[in-house]
């Protein structure tokens, strides 16, 4: 139990750490708000699957940074291609020197002026296959982009199955460990009475006390995955916004404010001493 209890302190040090670094500071001890336990949790709009994968697929940040680097991988190659065209080159200049002789001024000083303009045509006709090089090389580089593109596209689809189905089962789950938690505290409770009337021994009810704790945890555990998978599913189609997460954050209690304790429900008769 002592091993278990340094475990999660130490989780709970590196999740706070973690916390900080993006941040940017330490918070408070005991100063996090808390998912409380009656909160309904918000399933999936749209509730349908088919919508969310169409939206990554066309969305997903990574799929429009992939779309755009094959575009530019595109441009690369025409530019490349551009190296066996003709080119014309517009060229002008101007030039000045002054002349004259210092015994006869001014008479024989003078400045002269030479300008020139000119079009040059140059045809490239072989220029040691490097133009037919580079021309290759972009090509090979923009299929990957496509690649890269569907790659993305693909795995933007199973975030979408995989965040979605997580909301979905896990507010299943949630629905299913609320009945265990009935369970466990009718379970904790009968066997606080059978102990009072000395029918049950302490370990009975530190066995049922324990199995309730564990199923709390489980459930909180399961609440705050499915308020993460919500968040993960909006931010895979590209949809994530501030107002989400402030509908997000209305959900949050301050500690100690009514269901963000795990005793909050427990009724349990007192044990004679």
């Amino acid at each position: 139990m002592s091993a278990n209890i340094i475990a999660a302190e130490n989780d709970l040090r590196n999740a706070e750490n973690e916390l900080a670094r993006i941040v940017g500071r330490q918070p408070p001890p005991g100063s996090l708000y808390a998912l409380p336990y009656n909160v309904r949790i918000p399933a999936p709009i749209p509730n349908k699957l088919d919508d969310w994968t169409m939206q990554a697929s066309s969305a997903n940040l990574d799929v429009v940074r992939a779309r755009i680097q094959t575009r530019i991988s595109e441009r690369d190659v025409q530019i490349a291609k551009s190296g066996h065209y003709p080119s014309v080159n517009l060229t002008a200049s101007s030039t000045s020197n002054t002349v004259g002789n210092s015994q006869v001024r001014p008479f024989y000083d003078g400045r002269t002026i030479d300008n020139s303009v000119g079009i040059t045509l140059s045809v490239p006709i072989y220029s040691g296959g490097r133009v037919s090089a580079t021309v290759v090389e972009k090509a090979e580089l923009q299929q990957k982009s496509v690649y890269d593109l569907e790659a993305a596209r693909r795995r933007s689809i199973q975030l979408s199955r995989e965040y979605f189905h997580g909301v979905v089962s896990g507010l299943a789950r949630i629905q299913g460990l609320q009945a265990a938690e009935k369970s466990s505290l009718s379970a904790l409770t009968a066997n606080l009475t059978g102990y009072q009337v000395g029918v049950r021994i302490n370990l009975d009810v530190l066995n049922a006390q324990q199995q309730l704790f564990v199923t709390k945890r489980d459930l909180a555990r399961a609440r705050y995955q499915a308020v993460m998978a919500g968040l993960r599913l909006r931010a895979n189609s590209g949809v994530l916004s501030e107002a989400d997460l402030r509908t997000i954050n209305t959900l949050l209690k301050p500690p100690g404010s009514p269901g963000t304790g795990i005793m909050h429900d427990l009724k349990l008769p007192r044990t004679r001493r």
